[in-house]
């Protein structure tokens, strides 16, 4: 998805000459499924294998996005069309990531949690080095629905691959019996926000979602418009946040024993909230706007997968196992939900303020949004061992 989550936007920009609250509207229309959905989906996935369930969204996202490049090269795509699309790829996105994140726990240890989310991030920050790099190179030399042919093909790569997986999972999850969808919602919601861990770190996640929907809604719309990037260099930009992304995956498990596991996540969350400070400096800078957004996007992408790591693998560590389905989906929803305000929010405030002012308003969203951390537990756990939290004293 780090091919078409550069190249979809650019085709909405450059092809369709999409405005503010178009591009508000495309990226709403990616992330309203989690609200639509989202909570159903942890329940299912609570009864089913999540395996067959990652083959089958890889495949079906493969087939959605093959329709945007067919469409272009008869002459027939519309916003329209890139709106259906990313409404229904985000649902499948909603099966698949709460599938994923369930399955590592059935496949590695408890204390083995940390390294295994750090073998995850490790793949998903080199996607994210060469992805949005090669996504841009892609639009500039070829045309962004060709880098959305070719994310198509990826996707199928990847259901084949995870279709060599042979560990077996267990034939019924929790092995509980099944109750109404709504309660099984409802014991859901109740574990997420009743638990003095969790509910600190949605109510974290929620706010710094929703504030970086509203910078980066227009954030492709600055680089084209106001600063005349071409998408080569956009796809630069977006990279740099791979090799963060790769550092922060390596020394995860050494930053978690040196500074606890709750600092490492408290951290990590404020200094990606100050990077992202570097995007509406860049506006009011202009001539080192390219350092100041390679420099922000590297070390965004270094601190948001620390966080990411530590957060999950307390998340898991602490989670029931027939409730971690729910759990995922839960929170993700939840979370991901924010963005269709957010998106929005950024459209709206693109048009009417600018995009500047919008770029400042989202990025100060996102550094406030450490303090519902600051005045909880979360930074006194130490470690996990044996499945349970050590804390500090």
């Amino acid at each position: 998805m780090q091919v078409s989550g550069l190249a979809l936007p650019l085709t909405a920009v450059l092809l369709l000459g999409a405005s503010a609250g178009e591009m508000g509207v495309l990226s709403a229309a990616r992330w309203l499924p989690y609200l639509l959905v989202g909570l159903v989906a942890g329940v299912w996935l609570d009864r089913v294998r999540r395996r067959p369930v990652l083959i089958a969204t890889h495949v079906g996202r493969a087939v959605l996005l093959a329709t945007i490049p067919i469409a272009a090269a008869l002459g027939v795509l519309h916003i329209e069309q890139l709106y259906i699309v990313s409404f229904v790829v985000g649902a499948l996105m909603i099966f698949s990531d709460a599938a994923y994140q369930s399955m590592l726990p059935s496949l590695v240890g408890p204390d083995d949690l940390v390294e295994g989310n750090s073998k995850l991030e490790l793949s998903r920050s080199l996607a994210t080095i060469v992805g949005p790099g090669v996504g841009g190179w892609l639009v500039q030399i070829l045309s962004a629905p060709i880098a959305i042919a070719a994310d198509s093909l990826l996707f199928l790569a990847d259901a084949i691959l995870v279709g060599q997986i042979r560990t077996p999972e267990p034939r019924s999850i929790g092995g509980h019996v099944r109750r109404s969808v709504r309660r099984e919602i409802g014991e859901g919601l109740r574990w997420v926000f009743g638990n003095a861990y969790l509910r600190p770190i949605q109510a974290t996640s929620m706010s710094f979602i929703c504030a970086n929907s509203v910078w980066s809604t227009v954030y492709i719309l600055f680089l084209t418009r106001d600063l005349g990037f071409e998408p080569a260099l956009l796809g630069l930009i977006f990279a740099a946040g791979g090799p963060g992304a790769l550092l922060g995956a390596v020394i995860a498990e050494t930053s978690t024993r040196r500074l606890g596991l709750g600092r490492q996540i408290l951290g990590s969350q404020v200094l990606a909230g100050a990077a992202f400070m570097c995007i509406p400096l860049a506006a009011w800078q202009p001539a080192a706007a390219v350092p100041l957004l390679l420099i922000g996007s590297f070390v965004a992408g270094l601190m948001i997968t620390l966080g990411n790591i530590g957060e999950l693998s307390l998340r898991q560590a602490i989670t029931p196992h027939h409730l971690q389905g729910r759990m995922n989906a839960t929170m993700r929803s939840l979370n991901w939900s924010t963005v269709t305000a957010g998106a929005l929010i950024g459209g709206m405030l693109g048009d009417r303020i600018g995009l500047a002012p919008t770029l400042l308003v989202g990025a100060v969203g996102s550094l406030l949004s450490c303090l519902w951390l600051v005045f909880s537990p979360v930074p006194r756990v130490r470690d996990i061992r044996d499945g349970t939290l050590v804390l500090r004293p």
